[in-house]
């Protein structure tokens, strides 16, 4: 009975999901067994957006929001906290994907409609941009190719135009 918030993340050997639920007035990150058996919440702050590695070994999640960032932060199975690099990602929605290695991420870093992608490391910590879109786009969900080598997304551009109409005099 869990009011799930975001796309869950399967785990590799397909047994389990990661999803962000609502639980009182926050979410968090629990893990859900897909035959049976109760939730388990891996996580006790804020948290969402859980994201399973390749391998099985650890969780990718966004951590409590400050403003339109969140930080990434990551946890194993049974819910011990695991390092990664300091990363502040945007919140809104997808911002990291594991590349197959398991080792490696794709992450959407920048401002408001000026984001690009990077690879990270999770090991070092060194980011490599791989993008270097226009200012003015947007972009908001995107998956890696299970070959690890390519992007695909989805990317917004704002283009409105304002217009004033004058009515005639009666």
């Amino acid at each position: 009975n869990l009011e799930v918030r975001g796309n869950p993340s399967f785990s590799p050997d397909g047994k389990w999901i990661a999803i962000a639920a609502k639980e009182g007035a926050s979410v968090r990150v629990f893990k859900v067994p897909l035959d049976a058996g109760a939730p388990a919440r891996l996580v006790d702050s804020v948290s969402t957006n859980p994201v399973w590695s390749p391998d099985g070994t650890m969780i990718l999640y966004s951590g409590t929001p400050r403003g339109r960032s969140v930080p990434l932060k990551a946890v194993t199975p049974d819910g011990r906290p695991l390092p990664v690099p300091a990363l502040a990602v945007d919140r809104l929605g997808d911002s990291y994907r594991f590349l197959p290695d398991g080792k490696q991420l794709i992450v959407k870093l920048g401002g408001f409609r000026h984001q690009d992608f990077w690879l990270v490391d999770l090991g070092t910590g060194k980011r490599r941009r791989l993008t270097a879109f226009r200012p003015g786009e947007s972009l908001v969900r995107f998956d890696v190719f299970p070959d690890g080598k390519r992007i695909v997304f989805e990317r917004v551009r704002e283009n409105s135009d304002i217009v004033l109409i004058e009515l005639p005099r009666s």
